[in-house]
């Protein structure tokens, strides 16, 4: 029900956005986002599945039944990466302009949906204070911290939007890096991410979860190419 908010919200606010209109129509704007929807929820399956696959190798039909488990929100939105611009490149719609609009809101989905898993109560948080006013049931209400900091990130992208003019992929690559830092940091209070232990991670085994890894690997490529990014721009001649 919250994702579902969620995204009648993004919906609703993306569509209505000013640059939106210059860059496709209304029609071609509900296809991509329900193709985002859909890909989305796919994605976000199939990486949970193979990021927590003890959990279903001894029945791998499980896999299939959505109910059992969850989804990745790293997942979906890689999967939102790859199958969106497929779409858009195919309608000869340009790809950078409507992913930055679409960043602009998708941390408010975020916020949103995980509500959902307060309410559920999956994506649980490690033990807290039972004395601590904040802790639910004596554990870190990490739902609720994330939805707190993809808040904080919309707040952030629509200031960085409002007051400097950003390029085009600017907000996008934001909205990654931060969402990925966001999901690197908040798993330290995870109760439901077991440590990825292995010989070949060396002295970091054992201290960083899977999903962890993924977001740090996320973080790096996005914050990297971002600095390149900007710094083209700064060498670009004023008078352009």
């Amino acid at each position: 029900l919250m994702v579902a908010i969620g995204f009648l919200i993004f919906m609703y606010l993306t569509l209505h956005h000013p640059l939106r209109k210059q860059i496709l129509s209304s029609e071609q704007f509900f296809n991509a986002s329900f193709t985002g929807l859909f890909s989305g929820i796919i994605g976000g399956r199939i990486l949970f599945v193979l990021l927590e696959w003890n959990e279903f190798k001894a029945n791998p039909i499980e896999a299939l039944y959505p109910w059992i488990g969850g989804f990745s929100m790293l997942g979906s939105i890689l999967a939102i990466l790859i199958f969106i611009p497929l779409y858009l490149k195919k309608n000869k719609i340009p790809i950078l302009p409507l992913l930055d609009i679409s960043s602009l809101h998708l941390p408010l989905l975020h916020a949103v949906a995980r509500i959902g898993c307060f309410l559920a109560g999956c994506c649980y948080g490690i033990p807290a204070s039972p004395v601590a006013w904040y802790a639910i049931q004596h554990r870190h209400p990490a739902q609720l911290y994330t939805s707190a900091a993809s808040l904080l990130i919309f707040v952030i992208l629509q200031i960085a939007n409002r007051y400097k003019s950003c390029g085009t992929g600017i907000i996008t690559l934001s909205y990654l890096a931060l969402a990925s830092l966001s999901r690197f940091a908040i798993d330290f209070w995870r109760g439901d991410s077991e440590p990825l232990t292995s010989h070949l991670l060396g002295p970091i085994s054992g201290i960083f979860s899977h999903y962890q890894l993924v977001a740090l690997i996320i973080f790096i490529c996005t914050f990297s190419t971002l600095l390149l990014v900007l710094s083209g721009q700064s060498k670009t001649p004023k008078n352009l």
